[in-house]
């Protein structure tokens, strides 16, 4: 015996109507005929489209979400050019030093900053201190500086400066290999570098390392 989907007018659920007919089960109540159905073309109209735009709007999520990442991998592919090499007197007598960014670091965290300034940085040396700006400009003395070390990826080349009283970090991007092993040159013996850093700094044979 064919089956006949009874729904009263007042209790028509489109929903349950159109997940029985995807299912083979009122197939009879299409036919004018059998039609026992009473559904509204409004609530039809309606529900369709309302499916419709949602699955537009997830198609389109979706292809957003992978163009971000095809264009996050290419930036990160794409190989930065170098910043060009300092001036022979560059730093000298207290000078500023040209960089592109300075940064607030944690210790033993050297790719995380808790503070950054690429708009108007400041480095440079005088005498037996260091001078930076991140937020406000600070000066510390050599002495009191635990470690230096060195960091590059994706042409970012930084300097990290460890300090004996405090867990944060003075991080200044260079630029480019060449500068960080001149900056390194200016740095007094006294001042202790990390492996890495004694390895740039060997990347500069024109001049020895300050006394």
């Amino acid at each position: 015996m064919r089956r006949i989907l009874l729904i009263e007018k007042d209790k028509s659920n489109v929903s349950c109507f159109l997940c029985l007919c995807m299912a083979g089960y009122a197939t009879d109540c299409l036919s004018p005929q059998y039609l026992r159905c009473r559904v509204p073309k409004e609530k039809f109209m309606s529900f369709s489209w309302v499916e419709l735009a949602f699955g537009a709007m997830v198609i389109i999520a979706q292809g957003l979400s992978f163009w971000f990442m095809y264009w996050l991998f290419k930036k990160l592919r794409k190989p930065k050019s170098a910043a060009p090499a300092y001036a022979l007197d560059t730093g000298l007598d207290g000078k500023a030093i040209p960089v592109l960014a300075t940064f607030t670091g944690l210790r033993r965290v050297p790719w995380v900053a808790v503070a950054s300034n690429s708009l108007n940085p400041m480095f440079r040396l005088d005498g037996q201190q260091l001078f930076y700006r991140v937020f406000r400009q600070k000066q510390r003395m050599f002495h009191d500086i635990l470690l230096v070390d060195t960091r590059s990826a994706y042409g970012t080349f930084n300097l990290i400066f460890e300090f004996t009283d405090s867990p944060f970090t003075f991080i200044v991007n260079l630029g480019s290999a060449s500068r960080v092993a001149y900056v390194l040159s200016l740095l007094p013996s006294s001042v202790p570098l990390s492996e890495r850093a004694q390895a740039a700094c060997l990347g500069e044979p024109p001049r020895e390392r300050g006394v």
